[in-house]
């Protein structure tokens, strides 16, 4: 299904599919800028709110859904925490793992953020061509971390402590709100 693939390609940043057993999985990224705002979230008191995503990710979504119906398939967006979304963009090729237990493109670096599409299109397995690891003796993440949350390279081994995923854990602010980045900014991974 090029078609299908040349369409995702040219409307996301990244792109990569994934075969789970009799599941196949579109992984589609897109990179973080300020003007996309994709890490500022929004609480309502229970839950979080992600405006960039709705305002950037959503409309892409639609077409490309649409796209796979032309084509006579289905495709439905599959959520957080269903799915270990990182995990299948790595296994897609998109990035590798880096220390800071992010998807490091080799464009992008740490900044892509993924949505993932199940669908029933006979889409090709993507393999990655990227070394192994991104990040070689660099630590620069680990160290900027400002609660040693990146106790163990390449895995977040204490995610209670990470301020990224406490700030989720706890949607009681109010008004706008943006993720901790700070093991992202000095990330020099960029190729």
């Amino acid at each position: 299904m090029k078609e299908i693939m040349i369409y995702a390609r040219r409307i996301f940043d990244a792109v990569g599919v994934v075969a789970c057993g009799h599941k196949i999985f579109l992984i589609l990224g897109l990179v973080s800028k300020p003007e996309r705002d994709l890490d500022t979230f929004v609480s309502d008191g229970k839950n979080w709110k992600f405006p960039g995503f709705y305002r950037h990710f959503s409309p892409k979504i639609k077409k490309l859904v649409e796209k796979i119906k032309e084509e006579g398939f289905e495709a439905e967006q599959k959520k957080y925490p269903d799915l270990n979304i990182k995990q299948l963009a790595v296994e897609a090729g998109i990035g590798r793992w880096g220390k800071n237990s992010l998807v490091i493109h080799p464009e992008f670096g740490p900044w892509l953020r993924f949505v993932v599409l199940e669908t029933n299109a006979p889409l090709v397995p993507t393999v990655s061509k990227l070394p192994n690891d991104p990040c070689g003796n660099c630590d620069t993440c680990l160290k900027s971390c400002p609660v040693n949350g990146l106790l163990t390279p390449y895995h977040l081994a204490a995610p209670k402590r990470c301020l990224a995923y406490l700030e989720l854990e706890n949607p009681t602010t109010s008004g706008p709100a943006s993720r901790c980045d700070k093991c992202q900014i000095p990330c020099s991974c960029k190729k």
